[in-house]
């Protein structure tokens, strides 16, 4: 999972995280989204941690929704980049949003720019070697799906260049691949001048990669071999820690084990944790640090225990992603859902 450190080139980065994550309601409204976890982990430190390999030296992050949590949570350093938070009063979009950062931006040759709120397991400097051995204005990560149409294709030539663009451009090439965009760009500097002539909110797919590729700009497709995913719903979220632990999806850029002890083939607790004797009763379960499990407390299949999670006396948990510090009161019986400091949220 080591990847090389670029450290030759001037690479900024900007992380869009104003969104409300309505679909995740009511585990949205203590957090904003980018903050839910995945293995314990914000995804937008999963993210973060992505551009942090591929040799980012700062990052501005937009906000919206409870503006405060992220800074708050993540501070102004993390793995060795500089974060700067940019609070959006009203929502800018995409567009709006990059161009409200602009001033930011300009300082770097080259500048990625993320999803906060999706998880992908992804090599960054994959994508940084495909962009510079093209000398394409914008690099844009595309993975192939039966139903990339449902999604707004991005259609490809041999070469892997854009010759259409969620019918957005004329076709003037027939594609040889049409697939779905994964939220992942990489752009030069000069890409940040088709953002003029736009309003203040504004989507960057709709307006401002039409107006690049109508300028014949080259915009290159980088493949995404491994697992993107949406988890802006409670089943899809639930659904991307089942199929991980159960190794239906492979990942190669994070370990959600890595840290943690197995206590058999697929049971991993933290040294840190606390389980009274007998409490680990299924498969495919995970204990993150400083948990405590009580007396009469039961594990049972496919659970996820964030850290400094409690859970209390005889309670009973079966197929559930629990979020760091939550308190599950004793003789709870939960199964099928996300247990956040809240509340419980069945998928």
């Amino acid at each position: 999972m080591n990847e090389p450190i670029t450290n030759d080139l001037n690479i900024g980065a900007m992380v869009l995280a104003a969104g409300f994550g309505t679909r995740l309601r009511p585990l949205t409204e203590e957090r904003p989204k980018p903050l839910v976890e995945v293995f314990g982990r914000p995804l937008i430190a999963h993210n973060l941690s992505h551009l942090a390999r591929a040799g980012v030296s700062e990052v501005v992050i937009n906000t919206h929704h409870l503006p405060e949590a992220l800074p708050r949570q993540l501070g102004s350093q993390f793995e060795g980049m500089q974060l700067t938070f940019l609070e959006e009063k009203e929502i800018l979009g995409t567009g709006g949003g990059l161009k409200n950062a602009r001033a930011f931006l300009e300082k770097f040759d080259l500048i990625f720019l993320l999803n906060a709120d999706a998880f992908i397991d992804v090599s960054l400097t994959h994508v940084l070697t495909r962009q510079q051995s093209t000398e394409a204005c914008s690099a844009l990560l595309l993975k192939n799906v039966a139903n990339a149409k449902d999604f707004g294709c991005i259609g490809t030539d041999e070469d892997d260049f854009v010759v259409s663009f969620v019918d957005r451009i004329p076709v003037v090439k027939k594609p040889v691949q049409e697939r779905m965009f994964c939220g992942v760009h990489l752009f030069q500097k000069k890409f940040l001048k088709y953002l003029d002539g736009s309003g203040e909110v504004f989507c960057v797919n709709k307006e401002t990669y039409p107006k690049a590729l109508m300028a014949q700009e080259k915009i290159i497709g980088v493949d995404q071999p491994g697992c993107f995913q949406d988890v802006g719903t409670p089943e899809r979220l639930l659904q991307l820690h089942w199929d991980v632990l159960s190794g239906i999806t492979q990942l190669k850029h994070f370990d959600p084990m890595a840290h943690l002890h197995p206590q058999n083939e697929s049971c991993f607790v933290h040294a840190t944790a606390s389980l009274a004797s007998g409490s680990l009763q299924g498969s495919q379960v995970l204990v993150d640090e400083q948990v405590q499990v009580e007396p009469g407390a039961i594990l049972n299949d496919q659970v996820v225990l964030g850290p400094g999670v409690r859970v209390g006396k005889g309670v009973i948990l079966d197929r559930v992603v629990v979020q760091s510090h939550s308190e599950i009161p004793p003789g709870s019986q939960l199964s099928n859902g996300i247990v956040y400091p809240g509340g419980f949220i069945p998928a």
